[in-house]
C-alpha cells in the first residue's frame, strides 16, 4: 500500500461505471455479464452516497450508451465535478486489447481494424482520470474476459504494463494478472471478479475499521475470493492491484460520522434576567404567524405548487444535485486559484462555495488559511479553523505545518486541538 497506510478523510465520492456488452464490430464477441455488473454496482454505490454516472448497452438514451464519444464526454464531465478531498472511481467492464505498442479499452462502437481511431487509448484515459482535481483516483478494470469456452484473450505483459503505469494519488485494481483471463462466475449473472467486488462492497470484506470499507480491505478480499474460486474449478485468475503516493482511501462509509456535539446552551436563571434580556425576548405574536406562513410556502414548494421548476422525479433530483456539485466545485477551484495568486477575492469565492455546502470542512479550512495568510486576521482564521475541525477536518499535522499554532498562539490552538 506504499509508505503511508492511514485512512484518508473523503468529502464527496463520484463514480463513472462503464459496461460494454454488445459491439457493432462482430470481431469483438458479446460479454453478457457486463450490464448486470454495472447495474448492481450503481445500486450499491448510490446507496453509499456516490454521485454515479452509468453507461451501458441497455440504457434507453443514446447519450448513455458506452460509445467512444459518450465515454470521453462523461469522464470529462465527472472529472470536472471533483475537487480537493473528493474520491473519483472509474469502472470499466468490457474488452481490452493491444495494437502495436498501445493498449486500448474497446467501446461499443470500437472497430478492430481501426483501434487508434475508434477505441479508448488506455494511457490517455488514465491521464484524464489523473488530471481530475479529486484527492483520490481509483480505476477498476474487468477487461480481459474468457468467453466461457470460446477463444480467450489473456492479459499480455504489454497490456499489464499499461494498466499499472501509475501516477501519484492513484489506485488501480484489475481483474487478473498478465497471462491470465477473467472468467465469468458460474452461479451468478456477473463476472467472477465483479461478483466478489460487489460482495465485498456489500460488507463481506473483512475490514480494519468498522466504519469504512477501504481500498485495501476490498483488494485483499477480492484477491483471496477470486483466487480461491478459480482454484476450486481448476482455473487460474488472480486480481492485481497497485497504489502510489496515497494512504488507504475509504471507498464506502458504513457508519456515518456523528455530527459534532453542539455547545451547551445555558438558559439564564430568573435571578439573572436583566432589563436587556426582557427587551430582547422573542416577539411571539409576530413570529408565530411568520412561522406558519413559512411552513405553508415550504409545503407548497415541496409539492411543486409554487415552483414549476422543482424536479418532479429522480432524474430531476439527480440533475439538481449535479448542478449543486458543479457550482460548488466551480467556486472552490476559483477560490483556490485566487488564494494561490494571493488574491483576497478568494474569500468571496470560498464563501460562495459554502452557499452550496455550508459545513464542508476543506472549504472552511481554506477560508481560515486565506484570513491567516492574506489578511492576517487572527479572529476570522480562528473562527473558520474551529468550524472546519467541528465539521470533520482532522489533519492536525497539516494545520501545524501551515503555521496556525504559531499564528493563533498555543492557548487558542489547544482550544481547537486539545492535547
Amino acid at each position: 500500500m506504499g509508505k503511508n497506510s492511514e485512512i484518508l478523510e473523503i468529502r464527496h465520492r463520484f463514480a463513472l461505471l462503464i459496461g460494454v456488452r454488445d459491439y457493432t464490430d462482430p470481431k469483438f464477441r458479446k460479454i453478457p455479464q457486463t450490464v448486470h455488473d454495472v447495474k448492481e454496482l450503481d445500486k450499491i454505490l448510490t446507496k453509499f452516497g456516490y454521485t454515479v454516472c452509468t453507461l451501458h448497452c441497455d440504457q434507453s438514451e443514446a447519450v448513455k450508451k458506452p460509445t467512444n464519444a459518450n465515454i470521453w464526454g462523461e469522464l470529462k464531465n465527472i472529472a470536472n465535478m471533483t475537487g480537493p478531498g473528493d474520491l473519483l472511481l472509474v469502472y470499466f467492464g468490457g474488452h481490452g486489447t493491444l495494437d502495436s505498442d498501445a493498449a486500448y479499452l474497446v467501446p461499443r462502437d470500437g472497430r478492430k481494424s481501426a483501434l487508434r481511431k475508434s477505441a479508448i487509448d488506455l494511457k490517455e484515459f488514465k491521464q484524464e482520470i489523473i488530471n481530475a482535481d479529486a484527492q483520490v483516483k481509483i480505476l477498476i478494470l474487468d477487461a480481459c474476459h474468457s468467453g466461457i469456452g470460446r477463444d480467450s484473450i489473456s492479459m499480455s505483459p504489454e497490456f499489464d504494463q499499461h494498466v499499472f503505469l501509475q501516477a501519484e494519488g492513484t489506485c488501480t485494481l484489475a481483474s487478473c494478472r498478465r497471462g491470465e483471463v477473467a472468467y465469468e462466475h458460474d452461479k451468478t449473472k456477473h463476472g467472477a471478479f465483479t461478483h466478489f467486488l460487489l460482495e465485498g462492497l456489500k460488507g463481506a470484506a473483512p475490514r480494519k475499521v468498522d466504519r469504512f470499507i477501504t481500498f485495501d480491505d476490498l483488494k485483499n478480499y477480492v484477491t483471496y475470493e477470486v483466487r480461491s474460486w478459480a482454484i476450486k474449478r481448476g482455473l487460474q485468475q488472480w486480481p492485481n492491484a497497485i497504489t502510489k503516493g496515497i494512504g488507504d482511501p475509504p471507498l464506502v462509509e458504513l457508519i456515518p460520522k456523528p455530527p459534532p456535539t453542539p455547545p451547551e446552551i445555558i438558559s439564564p436563571s430568573p435571578t439573572n434576567i436583566t432589563k436587556k434580556t426582557i427587551r430582547n425576548k422573542i416577539p411571539w405574536k409576530i413570529l408565530i404567524p411568520l412561522i406558519v406562513l413559512a411552513a405553508i410556502i415550504f409545503i407548497g414548494i415541496s409539492l411543486g405548487l409554487l415552483n414549476n421548476k422543482m424536479p418532479s422525479n429522480s432524474v430531476g433530483v439527480r440533475s439538481m444535485q449535479l448542478k449543486i456539485e458543479r457550482n460548488f466545485n466551480f467556486y472552490l477551484k476559483k477560490g483556490i486559484k485566487e488564494y494561490n495568486n494571493e488574491n483576497e477575492e478568494a474569500i468571496d469565492s470560498f464563501k460562495n462555495a459554502l452557499e452550496y455546502h455550508p459545513n464542508e470542512p476543506y472549504t472552511l479550512y481554506y477560508l481560515a488559511l486565506t484570513y491567516k495568510n492574506l489578511l492576517n486576521d487572527e479572529t476570522r482564521a480562528y473562527e473558520y479553523l474551529k468550524k472546519a475541525v467541528e465539521n470533520g477536518f482532522r489533519d492536525k499535522e497539516r494545520v501545524v505545518n501551515d503555521g496556525f499554532e504559531k499564528f493563533l498562539g498555543i492557548a487558542r490552538f489547544r482550544q481547537i486541538f486539545p492535547e
